[in-house]
């Protein structure tokens, strides 16, 4: 059964998208058409029915406070534990250090360093 925060609580779904009053002594059935909007739920709760759409509102509120609570409630990661210092980036027009360069090859070792199958060449 849905929650006092539901429009279900106090509508029922009779077909596909027709829609029926629950409130004691209340008649009133519509079609929600293709979209299936609420709208007119809120307006026929909040017109003919202002105790329980008061009821409705009030539980509303409660669960978003209590959602809100929730989320400010978790334990969140600092931003300074999340990232690295800014010493430890590189930046981007910094030098790469000789010995890298060095033991890196070039392009024309590269394509002779290794065979078509993958596998090292004995130079």
């Amino acid at each position: 059964m849905a929650n006092n925060d539901s429009w279900w609580y106090y509508f029922e779904r009779i077909e596909n998208s027709l829609v029926r009053c629950k409130a004691e002594d209340c008649k009133w059935v519509r079609d929600q058409g293709v979209t299936k909007s609420t709208t007119t739920l809120k307006h026929h709760l909040s017109t003919k029915h202002p105790d329980l759409y008061k009821i409705y509102q009030e539980a509303k509120m409660k669960k978003d406070a209590k959602i809100k609570k929730a989320a400010e409630s978790q334990p969140k990661l600092s931003f300074k534990r999340a990232t690295k210092d800014i010493e430890e980036i590189p930046s981007p027009s910094a030098k790469r250090p000789q010995s890298v360069l060095e033991e890196q090859p070039k392009i024309s070792q590269a394509f002779t360093e290794w065979t078509q199958k993958g596998e090292k060449c004995q130079i």
